[in-house]
């Protein structure tokens, strides 16, 4: 156990997350009213369409599934990828607290009518109407495609599964009505200028060149030398 926790000493990083959660359930907490209405025309033409909370809710295991996949292929872009989510959460904290939103927009449920719309009335339950913009998970997804894209063993079905879901994902956040156009916008424009930041500005690249894409092969139990090997 020593040797993996050596080994992969690098999703240490992960203690990133438990602190942004709390800094998001103390916004989500104190920033309730006195806010600014993010709101378009356009988002009133928008039909709410329930279906769309499955890959609303598979949002969260589409960006931790690259992540936790990259730390156990290719520790650089690991690193990069992390350093893109983590500078996008935390502008988004920032954001939250220095411009309090939100939006209007959710619809009154019927949460007996079928099994998705009980889905989504948990959600709207668990989840204010505030802090909206930009769409995290917008920039998530976008973040997390452009990652497995980048990745050069990654099979091309997966990268076009993962294509076709950062879209489904993309689309839910307006179908169910928990966030306006602007805020996807804004989402699509943090996630364009980070992901120049953390990709492509020179400074940036010299850092990473310096750490080693090699992971060590996972394996929970070391191989143990036969007995006539150690003759």
């Amino acid at each position: 156990m020593r040797q993996i926790l050596k080994d992969y000493k690098h999703f240490a990083t992960l203690l990133y997350f438990p602190f942004y959660l709390i800094a998001f359930f103390l916004i989500e907490h104190f920033i309730t009213e006195d806010y600014t209405v993010i709101h378009c025309s356009l988002d009133d033409s928008i039909p709410f369409l329930e279906i769309f909370i499955v890959p609303y809710l598979l949002w969260f295991a589409f960006f931790a599934a690259v992540l936790l996949y990259l730390g156990l292929t290719d520790k650089r872009e690991y690193y990069q990828y992390f350093l893109l989510l983590s500078v996008g959460m935390t502008i988004f904290i920032v954001v939250s607290i220095v411009f309090p939103n939100g939006q209007n927009l959710r619809p009154q449920l019927d949460a007996d009518k079928n099994f998705f719309t009980a889905l989504v009335a948990s959600i709207y339950s668990a989840d204010t109407p505030t802090n909206v913009f930009p769409s995290i998970h917008v920039y998530n997804a976008v973040a997390a495609q452009f990652a497995l894209m980048r990745h050069k063993t990654c099979p091309g079905f997966v990268k076009a599964a993962g294509l076709i879901l950062t879209v489904l994902i993309c689309l839910a956040t307006v179908f169910l009505k928990q966030h306006s156009i602007l805020d996807g916008i804004g989402g699509l424009i943090m996630g364009a200028v980070l992901i120049y930041f953390t990709y492509y500005f020179k400074p940036t690249l010299r850092f990473f060149s310096r750490i080693s894409p090699y992971v060590k092969p996972f394996r929970l139990h070391r191989p143990v030398p036969s007995a006539e090997f150690m003759d």
